[in-house]
């Protein structure tokens, strides 16, 4: 599988990571380690995680999968949300998930029962969270890790910059960066110095690696870390709209050489846009079933031209605007 060039990680890093957000929750934990073990074998290397993933339970679970694999693969986590065991939302979340996996079309109202919260990042705050993590994935040294989904503010904050040169200086931590949305990534992308790593959505109706407030900051070696390709509450299922309303948005996607009455369509469609927009970075993914992870590996190894995936991803923002704005 390509790889990406990056000092990041103890491991070459891979051009697809493999998303651990639903393991422990959505995902049975057994399911999901076989899942981590496929993504292995086809050669990715790089697995995201956070302490709130799974409902608390994914650093955990891929600490199982990590045993004995020290130096083979790359580890990100963040610190800034949790996970919360008690009060009636935790404890109606697992009875949600067996109701969602008999009838999936309930998961978008399901998603709606949120069980996180928000931890302070002080330096103790910050310390704790970072140990935490290492106890339950296993390992002595977390490869990046991110502050999740922060406000510009506490990314320049003078306070959670000493914390995380705290965590860095103590060896429990390789690199630090910033998972949230663009405004976030603009402060991150200020401090070059500090910040190796930004990560954002991105996608045709959300491309946000276009933006220019990072361009100085990926010329210079940043690396970027994309999610939000195949977001079954955004981006897919729009472009699935497009394509079963939009004469013209077939037509284009026809242009670009996919068949718009596929099915599998939208999703090579966005595969391919995260992947040709983000080439010198690694995008993110949660291929849990077989078949989506070796569609997956196929177009890693057969890319499109960025170009012409910024020119189609345009184009489809165009027709989704136009969309939105004839329904006003």
């Amino acid at each position: 599988m390509k790889q990406v060039s990056t000092p990041i990680g103890r491991a070459p890093v891979s051009a697809i990571g493999f998303g651990c957000a639903s393991i422990g929750s959505w995902v049975p934990a057994d399911e999901g380690l076989s899942a981590l073990q496929r993504a292995f074998d086809a050669g990715v290397t790089w697995f995201d995680v956070a302490p709130s993933y799974g409902d608390g339970a994914a650093e955990a679970i891929l600490g199982r999968f990590l045993a004995g694999r020290s130096g083979a693969v790359n580890v990100c986590t963040k610190v800034g949300i949790v996970a919360v065991s008690t009060g009636w939302k935790a404890a109606l979340r697992p009875h949600a998930r067996r109701l969602v996996r008999r009838l999936p079309a309930l998961r978008r109202y399901a998603r709606g029962i949120r069980t996180i919260e928000t931890t302070p990042l002080t330096t103790v705050g910050v310390m704790a969270s970072v140990d935490e993590s290492l106890r339950r994935l296993g390992v002595e040294r977390i490869d990046l890790l991110m502050i999740h989904d922060p406000s510009p503010r506490e990314v320049l904050d003078g306070a959670v910059q000493e914390a995380l040169t705290m965590a860095l200086e103590a060896g429990k931590v390789g690199a630090v960066g910033v998972a949230g949305d663009m405004d976030a990534a603009a402060a991150g992308a200020a401090r070059p110095g500090l910040f190796a790593a930004l990560q954002v959505e991105n996608n045709p109706f959300e491309p946000n690696l276009q933006d220019p407030r990072l361009a100085e900051w990926r010329s210079g070696g940043g690396l970027t870390i994309a999610h939000g390709a195949l977001n079954v509450f955004g981006a897919l299922p729009r472009l699935r709209t497009l394509l079963a309303e939009d004469p013209t948005a077939r037509r284009r996607v026809a242009d670009a050489g996919y068949d718009p009455a596929a099915p599998t369509t939208p999703a090579e469609v966005l595969i391919d846009y995260a992947l040709a927009t983000n080439r010198a970075g690694l995008c993110l993914f949660s291929a849990i079933k077989p078949r989506h992870l070796t569609a997956l590996v196929a177009r890693v190894d057969a890319p499109r031209p960025p170009a012409e995936m910024l020119d189609l991803g345009a184009a489809l923002r165009e027709r989704w605007r136009s969309r939105s704005l004839a329904e006003t």
